[in-house]
């Protein structure tokens, strides 16, 4: 059975006032670069600017503890949240 979970915000009204946080280029690239370097064992990152989208992708791999609903994966043990 596949349980859904409240993000407990508008998760596109925060994204869009996150990105217009962000000051220029540069930033917004640092931060998509800095967002792939946290998935475990990412060794290419494309991004692609088009008229329509903006569309970024990885090769890191992102890993389910399963157990979405709690405060923190049971599967850290280095205590850093992921």
């Amino acid at each position: 059975m596949t349980v859904y979970l409240s993000q407990g915000i508008d998760y596109l009204g925060f994204l869009n006032a996150k990105l217009r946080d962000l000051r220029g280029w540069s930033t917004l690239l640092n931060e998509l670069i800095q967002n792939a370097d946290d998935a475990r064992g990412t060794a290419r990152l494309k991004i692609d600017v088009t008229d329509d989208a903006l569309v970024v992708e990885n090769d890191g791999l992102f890993s389910d503890c399963g157990a979405a609903g709690e405060d923190a994966c049971r599967l850290d043990t280095v205590g850093d949240g992921r």
